[in-house]
């Protein structure tokens, strides 16, 4: 049996909701507290990341990344959080952790191809 991972997060105050997906499992998930993106720079910036859990008492939690097989590119990993999400921040401008703080935003789940791009694992 190939074991798999789903991940689906919908609408919620973290982040605008993204359609269920399936990915293949390669390795075991592991926490991580840093990610390099390119969506809002061409040359990359380092944001720190959470999981987002909801609104309870322990709405923060660490976000994991688990090597993936994607079909679009092969392997890649997929980032991933609680049920409201992943959120990120620059780690420039690094505050506790607000779904109010304009430097940071929400997203459901990110799919990275670069392991460099993966910076301090827990």
């Amino acid at each position: 049996m190939i074991a798999a991972v789903y991940i689906e997060v919908e609408e919620n105050p973290n982040c605008a909701a993204r359609e269920a997906m399936r990915y293949r499992e390669l390795g075991p998930a592991q926490p991580l507290a840093k990610v390099r993106i390119f969506d809002r720079r061409d040359e990359g910036e380092w944001c720190l990341i959470t999981a987002v859990h909801g609104d309870g008492p322990t709405p923060w939690g660490p976000a994991l990344v688990r090597r993936v097989e994607d079909s679009g590119v092969g392997v890649a990993y997929l980032v991933f959080g609680g049920a409201w999400g992943i959120r990120l921040c620059p780690v420039d401008r690094a505050r506790p952790w607000s779904l109010d703080d304009s430097d940071q935003w929400g997203e459901p789940y990110l799919v990275l191809t670069d392991p460099q791009d993966l910076g301090d694992l827990i």
